[in-house]
């Protein structure tokens, strides 16, 4: 029988489709919580934080400048890898022109190829959509930026990802607490 569907519950998605089948549920499981194997074909000298530029969300993407100032400011450097799709070779070469420290960019045009490069990296400082999820479902550290998307409602099923958001766009959140999220990373 379906259940009455409250909008005005501040409950993650997962936990509304719970709810269905046990109405007395409030968190996930952890035994629910997705969890993915996947085996990492790249190999890299040193820790490694993945970059997307690819994202179907305009307010979930930092632009260039601000993504490049970030990065360069980290205090623990890591190998950087802009990933993206091919019709985003150019922006991610944008973003790799302005880096002061090492970055390569890795196209991945299919998902096997995507999936195999993010078991591969340490963590990911990513926008909000399906990257999210599969990082939390392969248990990587993660910096998410909101922008326009409710973090209570979308967020990364994970201990590890540390969420920042901004009601309309993510390059309205301040620096310094991107900056910050970065360094505990």
């Amino acid at each position: 029988s379906p259940r009455p569907f409250f909008p005005q519950e501040e409950r993650h998605q997962m936990v509304k489709s719970l709810r269905l089948l046990d109405p007395t549920l409030e968190v996930v499981p952890s035994h629910l919580k997705p969890r993915l194997k996947v085996h990492p074909s790249f190999t890299f000298s040193q820790s490694t934080l993945l970059i997307s530029v690819t994202n179907n969300r305009l307010g979930s993407t930092l632009d260039s400048d601000k993504m490049q100032r970030l990065i360069n400011r980290m205090t623990k450097k890591f190998h950087i890898v802009i990933n993206c799709e091919l019709q985003d070779v150019k922006r991610a070469q944008l973003l790799a022109s302005g880096l002061h420290v090492s970055s390569q960019v890795i196209p991945t045009p299919t998902f096997d190829q995507f999936m195999s490069l993010l078991a591969s990296v340490d963590g990911c400082f990513i926008g909000d959509g399906g990257i999210m999820h599969l990082a939390a479902a392969l248990d990587k550290p993660q910096v998410v930026l909101f922008g326009g998307t409710k973090v209570w409602e979308w967020a990364p099923l994970s201990d590890k990802a540390i969420c920042l958001s901004d009601p309309h766009n993510v390059n309205f959140i301040p620096e310094e607490n991107i900056q910050k999220a970065l360094e505990e990373l």
